[in-house]
């Protein structure tokens, strides 16, 4: 099993289609601490360290590492963390994760077990099942 990362690739939502990508995030709050990156600049990887109301446009916006303004929800894709992926999942359908013999594996709600595959660690199987539960578990 290969040590385990805290979040998903740029290049893994990248490689997600746009369809999915917009029904994993309709359940996925900002918060602080986050990583995210602008969707026109794929290249550079940002900390989300507040998220403000911006009276002016009447919109939720946040404020990276820099202080800039982004309007997340309309410019941003976040980089999902484990955790973050784990309380997604759980909100679609019943969910336990387990490891056995260096290997990652979940059962699903109607006892489905969708285990990891060569070389993929477990941000990997977790990115994978949070797309699968999005089409077979719609909220």
């Amino acid at each position: 099993m290969r040590t385990p990362r805290d979040r998903v690739f740029v290049t893994e939502v990248l490689s997600t289609d746009p369809e999915i990508i917009e029904k994993v995030i309709e359940f996925h709050d900002a918060s602080a601490g986050e990583f995210f990156f602008l969707k026109d600049n794929p290249e550079k990887v940002h900390l989300l360290v507040e998220e403000f109301y911006d009276e002016e446009k009447k919109d939720w916006m946040v404020k990276n590492e820099h202080g800039e303004v982004i309007d997340y929800y309309k410019d941003a894709l976040p980089l999902f963390s484990a955790t973050s992926m784990l309380d997604i999942i759980r909100q679609h359908c019943q969910f336990e994760l387990r490891s056995s013999g260096g290997s990652w594996f979940a059962i699903l709600g109607g006892g489905e077990v969708v285990a990891n595959e060569d070389e993929e660690d477990l941000v990997a199987l977790l990115w994978r099942i949070l797309k699968k539960v999005h089409l077979e578990y719609p909220m």
